[in-house]
């Protein structure tokens, strides 16, 4: 909880500096939209934990973080399960960029925000 308060302050003070540093671009590790065509490298629902999150309780015994099954709908997390979504203040902090690694494939997408151009 705490790293994700600290990404949405960052995204708040950055914003107060668009007149010196006007674009805002984030990197990270998982992409949140993936549209591999090869069969040995699928998208395996990796990215709709990105986008929406994990609930915050979610690891195995050793701390690893742990996604929701195929068949495990994000709409039925209970509301007492934060799940930290990033897409979302990604978006209401208006971020301008984002670059992702973990697929090794290029891709690229028009402004996308809940599967929808924007």
């Amino acid at each position: 909880e705490r790293q994700y308060q600290w990404l949405k302050d960052d995204l708040a003070e950055a914003n107060k500096n668009r007149d010196k540093q006007p674009w805002v671009m984030v990197m990270a590790h998982r992409p949140m939209y993936c549209v591999v065509a090869s069969k040995q490298m699928t998208c395996d629902g990796e990215q709709e934990a990105s986008r929406q999150g994990i609930p915050s309780g979610c690891a195995d015994e050793h701390g690893n973080e742990c996604k929701p099954s195929h068949s495990e709908s994000y709409d039925e997390l209970s509301a007492d399960q934060p799940t930290f979504p990033m897409e979302e203040i990604f978006m209401n902090a208006g971020v301008d960029m984002m670059i992702f690694g973990h697929v090794h494939d290029y891709e690229r997408f028009w402004p996308t925000y809940n599967h929808t151009v924007v």
